[in-house]
Order: C-alpha cells, then sequence, then structure tokens
C-alpha cells in the first residue's frame, strides 16, 4: 500500500510540474534550450545512379543498396511521409506516454512539415521551407487525438542556417541521422519479403556521431537543456525493387533532460512507422498561399 502511495504522489507530482511548465513557458519564464551550433565533416552515404544505370539489388551490397535507396530520395521530385507512432518516457519510475503524429510534403525544393505530439506535455508545429527560408508557427491548441489547431498567426520567419541550427536537418531527406561506414553500430542487413519489398535493418552506434544532427530536433521539440544522450538507433527500411524506400520503421532510445524548476532527465523510448508516397503529392493550397505570403511579408 505504502509504495502504491508513493507511486501516485510522484505521479501527481510530475503531473503538476508539466502543467506548471506549461504555464511558465507560455509566460516566456523559463531556462533558455540548449543552442546548438557548428558542424563536422561527416555525412550519410548516399549514392546517385541514373535509372537506366542502375543495375538488379543482387549486384549491390546492402550497404550499397541502402545509399542508392537514401540517393532516390533526395533526388526525388516529390514525396509524402505520413508519421505515426508513441514516445515513452520513463521519470521517477513513472511511464508516460505521448502519441506522435507527423505528416511531411516535399516537392520542387518546397517543404511542408506538421508536428504533432499529445500527451502529459503536447506539442504541434507547422513548417514551411522554400527559397532558403523557413516560416515556423506553434499550434494554439493540441488534441488528445493527436491532432492540433493552428488558428494563431504567431510566425517566425528563419533562415535555412537557422532552421538546421535548431532542427538539424533539411526535410530533403530519409532523415536527420548520419548514416554511414564510421556510425553502423554492425553491418546492415536485407531480406526479401513475400510481398516482392525487400527489408533493410539497420543499427547506428550511439557513441558516434550518428545523432549529432539529429540531437538538434530532440533539444527543439523538447526544450531540453542538456544535451541528449542516445542509448539506441534502429531502422527497418522497406524498399521496393527499384530501390524506393515504401516505409521506415524507427527505434530510438535517449535520455532527455528538460527542465520543471529543476533539470529532469526521462529515460526516452520512441517507436515511429513513416509511409511514403510518391503519387499525386501535393500541398493544400490554402496553407501554401499563407506560409509563402509569410516569406514575402
Amino acid at each position: 500500500m505504502k509504495s502504491k502511495i508513493k507511486i501516485i504522489i510522484i505521479s501527481a507530482l510530475f503531473i503538476v510540474s508539466g502543467v506548471l511548465f506549461g504555464v511558465l513557458a507560455h509566460n516566456g519564464v523559463k531556462k533558455p534550450p540548449l543552442r546548438f551550433d557548428g558542424d563536422i565533416d561527416e555525412t550519410t552515404d548516399v549514392i546517385i545512379i541514373d535509372d537506366e544505370d542502375i543495375k538488379t539489388l543482387d549486384d549491390y551490397t546492402v550497404k550499397e543498396v541502402l545509399g542508392i535507396a537514401l540517393g532516390k530520395v533526395t533526388t526525388c521530385n516529390a514525396f509524402e511521409v505520413t508519421t505515426s507512432g508513441t514516445s515513452n518516457a520513463i521519470t521517477f519510475g513513472t511511464t508516460t506516454t505521448v502519441k506522435i503524429s507527423n505528416h511531411r510534403i516535399v516537392k520542387d525544393n518546397e517543404a511542408f512539415i506538421e508536428c504533432v505530439s499529445a500527451g502529459l506535455i503536447s506539442s504541434g508545429s507547422q513548417r514551411f521551407l522554400s527559397g532558403g527560408n523557413a516560416v515556423l508557427k506553434k499550434a494554439s491548441k493540441v488534441n488528445d487525438d493527436a491532432t492540433a489547431e493552428f488558428n494563431n498567426d504567431n510566425v517566425e520567419v528563419v533562415s535555412d542556417e537557422e532552421y538546421k541550427n535548431r532542427y538539424g536537418w533539411l526535410p530533403y531527406q530519409m532523415n536527420g541521422y548520419i548514416i554511414r561506414q564510421e556510425t553502423y553500430l554492425e553491418d546492415p542487413t536485407m531480406t526479401k519479403n513475400d510481398d516482392n519489398t525487400y527489408t533493410i535493418l539497420v543499427k547506428l552506434n550511439p557513441d558516434s556521431n550518428a545523432a549529432f544532427y539529429y540531437k538538434r530536433e530532440v533539444v527543439t521539440n523538447a526544450n531540453a537543456t542538456k544535451e541528449p544522450v542516445f542509448k539506441e538507433i534502429r531502422f527497418e527500411i522497406k524498399i521496393d525493387e527499384n530501390f524506393v524506400i515504401k516505409e521506415v520503421k524507427t527505434h530510438e532510445r535517449y535520455d532527455v533532460t528538460v527542465n520543471m524548476f529543476i533539470d529532469i532527465t526521462s529515460d526516452t523510448t520512441t517507436e515511429t512507422v513513416d509511409t511514403y508516397n510518391y503519387n499525386n503529392v501535393s500541398f493544400d493550397e490554402t496553407l501554401y498561399n499563407y506560409y509563402k505570403g509569410k516569406l514575402l511579408a
């Protein structure tokens, strides 16, 4: 009975802290988030080959197949990614779950992103990138089903360089991780599925520079006060016989620290599924005109 009471008290304190943190953040009274600057020489190993020169999957190593698949994303004129998943954070022995629902559209060197997290501390944002600049907007309301409302007109316009300082990577690639020989935990493997697709299993070394840039996105989204410490990074990348990415399952585990009067560190595990679409990709016309207008204002 005492242990149950202790857990209830801790959970209640955590909830109250979260509510107060939200109030303080709304009024601008909070510890400044961690700031990242600087770059490294390491980049993802991408292989770009003209379609007519690509051979069959069997003619390449698994790393080469992955490099070609990543190259197809970066050179694709248009693609759309729908993301769903959860993030579980363990704090003081209590687990809290956040629902994740993201949407990314890339077309003609422009991009629109909507990210929504619904849970104990919810957040939502929209971002539009075009012509070397980005418009950032926060949600006015986040619903329990991981949908959000963006009724306010409070936007911020930043350069792509500042966007990368905050989020680590531009959205014209698969994700923000550095995938190369030096960041593998072990060699990737590939298996054939019953539907003539192939799944590439990728495990990255959390002690390498794999998350060097992606950490910035974690910090910005969580308003973290310390650099996250990664423990696990794993992907299951489904491609078709033409090296086209169809789905990416991501498993991440890291410690993230936020300030709720004091710094509190949570052991966080995030599981997401990205579903790719390449057909009839288009921006919402109303949103596109709205954000394009903000860039021209």
